[in-house]
């Protein structure tokens, strides 16, 4: 299976299983120490946020604005959900062979591996 099929099929995964979340479950521990629900949502929103961003060759400068700060504020479901969605379409068609991350810089393969594993973690 492709990079981009795996990305998405654990992004649409996380997408499916995001109702079920609710305010109250924010708070909870996740299995990675230090971690609650809703530090694991803003954390994968930042990754779909940067993908949505690296994907398309947005410089690094640029999508670091974009992406700095509170990405799922009041809204954590809503947010991440909005987010996901980005990052899907533009790896479903990926405008480049690679990302850049400054002084890094990595196939689009490798890069929607890594991001598969995220969202299935």
């Amino acid at each position: 299976m492709r990079p981009d099929d795996l990305f998405d099929r654990a992004a649409a995964g996380l997408q499916r299983r995001l109702p079920a979340v609710t305010p109250a479950d924010l708070d909870a521990p996740t299995p990675c120490a230090g971690w609650n629900v809703r530090d694991l949502l803003a954390h994968l929103a930042e990754e779909s946020c940067w993908a949505a961003g690296v994907l398309v060759g947005d410089a690094p400068e640029v999508v670091t604005a974009r992406c700095d700060g509170d990405l799922i504020a009041d809204q954590p479901v809503a947010a991440l959900d909005r987010l996901t969605a980005a990052a899907r379409t533009v790896a479903r068609d990926p405008s480049r062979d690679t990302v850049s991350f400054g002084e890094r810089t990595m196939a689009t393969g490798d890069y929607l591996t890594e991001l598969f594993a995220d969202y299935l973690v």
